[in-house]
């Protein structure tokens, strides 16, 4: 239903903008080289089915232009991924609470400007705890995903360093599909001190890091700000205002418009 309604609205014959993005559209999948698309973890999860529904229903307002529908569409999407993040990290992370049930993070918005102190001290508090249960959760991921793995228990268990070494790093490189303890070119050490360093790397990495993404995310589709004198919490701003007052800087509209 959701495709049906994308393709009507944004890649109409009738409407001049679905023209222009049908003539731009080649029909050719267009990837750069050795470039991961990404993929969904799980065949079905809440998180997807609440995105959908919600596409469906901005999608199907009759009232609202499909121009204006992309900013609604956004912010939504970005606060699912939100979400679907802390859901997904509560869910591999190990703690559970007293019922069994995975321990997730709630999202503490301050609505009240900062003028709160509790609650904007509240507000920065789960932020920051947001991101921590999400670096927890992929040390938590690594660490039980190494325990299936046959090269790791060998590592652990045998008496030469050397050959320790070599096999935690195998093991950690072959289970991740990636080379980067060998580019590092590591000196001798403990399987554990191999695992720290491959935890450290995967939750402080720029790119692709999911705790990084929350910020962006957050801060461009209207639930997360970091005004001046005031640290970065979960907050109502509003990014039109934002991205308007740059518009005035350099020129581009008028402050009466």
């Amino acid at each position: 239903m959701a495709a049906k309604l994308i393709k009507e609205q944004f890649f109409s014959n009738v409407d001049p903008i679905g023209q222009l993005l049908s003539e731009l559209d080649s029909g050719v999948q267009e990837l750069t080289a050795d470039a991961p698309l990404g993929y969904l973890p799980l065949v079905s999860h809440e998180a997807y089915d609440r995105l959908a529904n919600d596409w469906i229903a901005i999608l199907g307002l009759p009232t609202l232009p499909p121009a204006q529908k992309f900013e609604p569409l956004f912010r939504l999407s970005a606060f699912n991924l939100v979400r679907y993040f802390m859901e997904r990290a509560g869910e591999v992370s190990e703690a559970r609470d007293e019922e069994g049930q995975p321990v997730l993070e709630p999202i503490v918005l301050d609505v009240s400007g900062g003028k709160l102190s509790d609650l904007r001290q509240r507000s920065i508090g789960q932020l920051r705890r947001v991101r921590e249960t999400i670096d927890e959760a992929v040390e938590d991921y690594i660490k039980n995903k190494l325990l299936e793995e046959p090269k790791w228990v060998r590592a652990i268990a045998h008496e030469d360093l050397d050959v320790k070494f070599n096999l935690a790093v195998d093991a950690i490189e072959q289970t991740f599909k990636t080379k980067i303890l060998s580019k590092e070119k590591l000196s001798r050490r403990s399987p554990e001190a191999c695992l720290s360093f491959f935890v450290k790397k995967a939750t402080s990495r720029s790119r692709n890091n999911i705790s990084t993404l929350i910020e962006p995310l957050g801060k461009n589709s209207g639930f997360i700000t970091a005004r001046c004198k005031r640290r970065t919490r979960f907050a109502y701003s509003n990014p039109r205002r934002r991205q308007n007052r740059t518009c005035q800087e350099y020129g581009f509209c008028s402050a009466n418009r």
